[in-house]
């Protein structure tokens, strides 16, 4: 249908009707759309720019064009429209004012349909910005680069993702784009972005037929006189063209009264400035529309070049570094809700310390056939983004937010290190704080500054959370409790045991990175009855599923009661040799304790000056003894000498 040669395609062969009969059909069949107004309509993904269009009647082109900036374009009543992009067909539908993928596929009525999800991803994948919330953008070079190359929208999803022809074009023509080459957009974040923008659809109709909509600017959608191409009455009080503000009339809008070479008339924003016209120099974040193009320049952001860190909406670390204009050493771990088949279960751990991708314009991407991530900076030291995860091996999907920053400017000197204690050092323990992230090492160590409150995980199972310090065990982990056989205590303290590599607990526990990867989408409530853990199917098969990944390939069964509190008893009372007075973490401890031992002294000199005081006392005693035993023996004689003068 595409690029037909109108008079050919309707004058055909020669036929008996006669040159007046062929002339009339000609006349009517051929151009019975020409005595229809021309319409503008807009093609919507949100606004997709660069799309080429051609509109017929009866298989005749009547005309050709690309979506403008707007997403627009334009029709008379009762053609056909076809978007393609160089010589991919994308669809073909009635024209109408608002046209969406959908629109292009016969039966389709939202984004699920195959077919519309194949059209949505391919789409999305050519988009110039990576952003398809800002519009979908299509360059010329892409456009160029299509020609002679088709593709089969028409079939399965995952036919389509597989199907070769895809594989290239989306090599080829995402190469110009000016975030450069990517892999074919997920489903789940193509079908995400469609539904929002029909969710949306009010806003990008046109209400007062003036050729823009609400997300095209139109600032008054009801009032046909007012958007953003309109002229501008000055002092009425009306602002026409949508520029924020009412045109306040100064003398002659033709003459250009600051000399800048531009009049009113001729796009001069400000014509008492002149340095504000159309060819000024923008001067970015100054609050001031220079160039009149109706927008400050946003100025570039220089994103602090170091390692950040930050923490997505499921509450997972996520990590990468800046340094040379790049994004590098992308680490993350996102949850998606699917079959967690064991084909899939920690699959969706994205540890990529070889990726690196450009940053641009403030902001960044990466994609692999199951992860997106997109993020802008927003300032030297904050960013935030999206993700969007996919794994169709097990149905697997997800999406949402994050959040990162610079560390913050701690001085080594501030970091402290702490020791996670239950039967010996426990190691391969994940943790993460306010400014630190990372997973215990064989000195059963992590890192903290003092007042962070630390998190200890495995995979996606949180431990606990409490207030670091130097030495921490699993009674720790449950606000107010003292008693070493509460309930909650105990099953903290049997998964733990039960998920040591070697099943020996008279060297330490050891959960190795097997386990925390396979521990990822799974969750489990410490606080219920020891009877409930216990007996919980959940929890026995998690079990299984955790220790039949140790070094021994055996599953087991939770380790006994008696077992875990038992060792959790002999941990704390032999928990003073795991306090080091080398270590940075105690000095306030050692200062204090030092003060205790000099207060122990002084009360150990008042004690013997006491005991003296007591002795001294006590001399007295024992001599006011004597003299009353002296005494008496004196009375004692006297009465002997008395009885013998009788």
């Amino acid at each position: 249908m595409k690029k037909v040669e109108g008079f050919q395609k309707c004058l055909g062969k020669w036929s008996i009707i006669g040159i007046f009969g062929l002339m009339a059909f000609i006349m009517i069949g051929c151009s019975s759309s020409d005595s229809e107004p021309v319409q503008q309509g807009s093609f919507v993904d949100s606004l997709v720019a660069g799309l080429e269009y051609e509109t017929s009647v009866n298989g005749i082109t009547v005309s050709t064009g690309v979506t403008d900036l707007k997403g627009r374009f334009r029709y008379r009543e009762n053609e056909i429209i076809t978007f393609f992009i160089g010589d991919i067909v994308i669809g073909h539908t009635r024209a109408k004012s608002l046209i969406t993928p959908v629109d292009l596929v016969e039966n389709a009525v939202d984004e699920t349909h195959p077919t519309v999800i194949n059209i949505i991803r391919f789409l999305q994948t050519l988009d110039d910005d990576d952003n398809p919330a800002n519009g979908i953008t299509i360059v010329e070079e892409i456009r160029n680069q299509s020609v002679k190359m088709s593709l089969n929208f028409n079939v399965s999803t995952e036919e389509f993702e597989q199907d070769q022809d895809v594989s290239e074009a989306v090599e080829t023509l995402t190469v110009f784009r000016k975030t450069g080459i990517r892999h074919l957009a997920l489903a789940v974040r193509a079908q995400m972005h469609l539904h929002a923008s029909l969710a949306d659809m009010e806003n990008f109709t046109d209400n007062d037929d003036d050729g823009y909509s609400e997300n095209q600017g139109d600032c008054d959608d009801a009032d046909p006189a007012t958007y953003p191409d309109a002229t501008e009455i000055c002092g009425d009080g009306v602002d026409q063209d949508c520029n924020g503000h009412d045109l306040i009339c100064i003398g002659d809008l033709s003459a250009d009264d600051d000399g800048d070479g531009y009049s009113e008339n001729q796009g001069d924003c400000d014509d008492d400035a002149p340095s504000v016209h159309p060819d000024a120099e923008e001067i970015c974040g100054d609050g001031t529309d220079q160039d009149c193009d109706g927008a400050d320049l946003i100025c570039a952001v220089n994103p602090t070049e170091t390692a950040w860190t930050g923490i997505t909406d499921q509450g997972h670390a996520i990590l990468f570094s800046v340094a040379d204009g790049k994004v590098s050493n992308i680490e993350t771990t996102l949850n998606y809700i699917g079959n967690f088949s064991s084909d899939c279960t920690g699959a969706n751990k994205l540890a990529t310390g070889d990726i690196s991708t450009d940053l641009i314009e403030n902001s960044f991407s990466f994609s692999n056939p199951r992860l997106e991530i997109f993020g802008s900076f927003t300032g030297s030291a904050t960013c935030s983004g999206t993700w969007f995860y996919e794994n169709t091996g097990c149905e697997g999907k997800g999406s949402g937010t994050w959040q990162a920053s610079t560390p913050q400017q701690v001085s080594e000197s501030e970091i402290r290190k702490g020791v996670f204690v239950y039967s010996g050092l426990v190691a391969g323990l994940e943790y993460r704080t306010e400014t630190q992230y990372g997973v215990t090492d064989s000195n059963g160590e992590f890192q903290y500054v003092e007042g962070e409150e630390i998190t200890f995980f495995i995979g996606d199972i949180i431990i606990g959370k409490v207030l670091a310090q130097s030495v921490l065990t699993p009674l720790d982990l449950v606000a107010g409790v003292t008693d070493e056989e509460d309930p909650v205590v105990t099953n903290i303290c049997r998964f733990l045991l039960t998920l040591d590599d070697d099943g020996d607990s008279a060297n330490g526990i050891l959960i190795i990175d097997a386990v925390r990867s396979a521990a990822i989408n799974i969750s489990l409530n410490f606080y219920v009855s020891i009877a409930e853990f216990e007996s919980s199917l959940w929890v026995q098969e998690i079990v299984f599923s955790l220790t039949v990944l140790t070094s021994d390939n055996v599953p087991v069964t939770l380790v006994s009661v008696a077992d875990a509190q038992t060792l959790l008893h002999i941990t704390i009372i032999n928990i003073n040799i795991y306090i080091s007075d080398d270590d940075d973490s105690q000095k306030d401890d050692d200062s204090s304790k030092k003060d205790d031992d000099s207060q122990k002294d002084d009360d150990s000199s008042k004690k013997d000056d006491d005991s003296k005081k007591d002795d001294n006392s006590s001399k007295k005693d024992d001599d006011s003894k004597k003299d009353d035993d002296s005494s008496k023996k004196d009375h004692d004689s006297k009465k002997d000498d008395n009885s013998s003068k009788k």
